[in-house]
């Protein structure tokens, strides 16, 4: 099985890095799934979570706050303001980066086009929380 490697980098040093058989992202257009062999991109990436699945096909969860990716056919690296990779905190994580979001509302312009921007971040954060719960009331946890 082909496989990338991802490295997830945040200001407090590199949380996670391994090789992985896709990676799904947050772009700031909307979510992008990436396979070895992509083609070479750097993207903006908005607040949201970052899927990975593992080479042996289990899955892993990240949540992530705004920043960049820079992919290769080798490597995906994610340099990002926040990441939150324990279950454990998904759900402080989101409530961060949904506050991070909040904060730069406030300091927008009536105006300002950001405005929908972030409006639709909080959403989509609201929205993957909601689902998260869903999916683990189902799961029985």
């Amino acid at each position: 099985m082909d496989v990338i490697i991802l490295r997830v980098i945040t200001p407090e040093g590199e949380i996670f890095s391994g090789q992985v058989s896709r990676v799904s992202l947050p772009g700031a257009e909307g979510q992008m799934e990436i396979l070895p062999g992509h083609t070479a991109l750097f993207v903006k990436l908005g607040p949201g979570e970052v899927r990975l699945q593992r080479p042996k096909g289990d899955f892993h969860f990240l949540v992530t706050g705004e920043g960049f990716a820079q992919i290769t056919a080798q490597e995906v690296s994610l340099l990002v303001d926040v990441a939150v990779a324990d279950e454990s905190l998904l759900k402080e994580g989101l409530a961060l980066v949904e506050q991070g979001a909040i904060d730069r509302l406030t300091q927008l312009d009536a105006d300002n086009q950001e405005i929908t921007a972030v409006q639709a971040a909080i959403a989509r954060l609201a929205f993957e929380l909601r689902e998260r719960k869903t999916a683990k009331r189902r799961a029985g946890s």
